[in-house]
């Protein structure tokens, strides 16, 4: 008699999707009257390099190896600029939030600024597809005469590539504190029907590309109208105390580069912005 095996279906167990996250630090501090680096420590998907250091200060490129952020994908920085310092950040390509199927990637930026010292915050743009979701949140924490200049540049889709962000959601956050005090709170939530919502005079007036400029100085109200004097009419300019205040909403990324780059330029006593944005 010829005899049968029996064998039960096959089945395979769904791998969860892999996730990328990292974190990455820097540190410097004054030697000599030279700005050094003083710690660097990047893990995961966080990657740091150090482009020649300049006269004036230290510069350092953040990169996200894994080539974009998704579903519960999860960065974070920390940057400390010592007394008497100057560190400027920037990002070797723009970041890129992709379609998520799960929760929103996670971004988070610390920024310590040391009495008499001066970091510059100047990412690429983030560029927002459709579908993507973001929680993103920038804390600051100054001492004393610190000075700060932030850009956060965002596209919702690139224009040129006829891509348009038509659903997901952006929740940003930054808080800013001077000597322990909050002197500046920025909320930005987008959810949903993201391209109506743009498409809305009350918002973005059908603009694909914004900006945010913060410079917090006690030389902000010095400079506040020669940077009027070197803004474009589609930029919004507010002084409050120690603290210009810049918005930029423009049809695509060329257009609100061309309008931010002066302003920043101005904010940054006439240097050029860091090699990376002309790559």
């Amino acid at each position: 008699m010829a005899s049968a095996i029996a064998q039960a279906p096959t089945t395979f167990a769904r791998a969860p999707h892999q996730r990328a996250k990292g974190e990455g630090r820097v540190a410097v501090v004054a030697r000599d009257g030279v700005t050094r680096l003083a710690d660097l420590y990047q893990q995961g998907c966080c990657k740091i390099r150090l482009p020649d250091r300049r006269s004036d200060g230290q510069e350092v490129v953040l990169i996200n190896s894994s080539g974009g952020m998704t579903a519960e994908d999860d960065l974070r920085w920390h940057m400390t600029a010592g007394k008497s310092t100057h560190l400027t950040i920037s990002t070797q390509a723009c970041e890129r939030v992709y379609r998520c199927n799960g929760d929103p990637a996670r971004l988070n930026t610390t920024l310590t600024v040391e009495d008499g010292a001066r970091l510059d915050w100047v990412p690429q743009e983030t560029i927002m597809f459709d579908g993507g979701r973001l929680n993103r949140k920038l804390t600051v924490d100054l001492q004393d005469d610190a000075e700060v200049l932030i850009v956060e540049p965002l596209l919702f889709g690139r224009m040129a590539m006829d891509e348009q962000m038509r659903e997901g959601s952006l929740r940003d956050r930054w808080d800013i504190r001077r000597d322990g005090r909050l002197i500046h709170r920025e909320a930005l939530d987008l959810e949903g029907d993201v391209e109506s919502k743009l498409a809305s005079a009350m918002v973005a007036g059908e603009a694909r590309a914004a900006a945010t400029i913060l410079f917090a100085s006690p030389k902000a109200e010095a400079l506040h109208e020669t940077v009027r004097q070197h803004a474009s009419s589609t930029i919004g300019i507010a002084l409050f105390d120690d603290r210009i205040v810049v918005r930029c909403l423009a049809r695509d990324g060329y257009d609100l580069r061309a309008a931010i780059t002066p302003v920043l330029r101005t904010l940054r006593d006439g240097r050029d912005l860091p090699k990376v944005w002309n790559t």
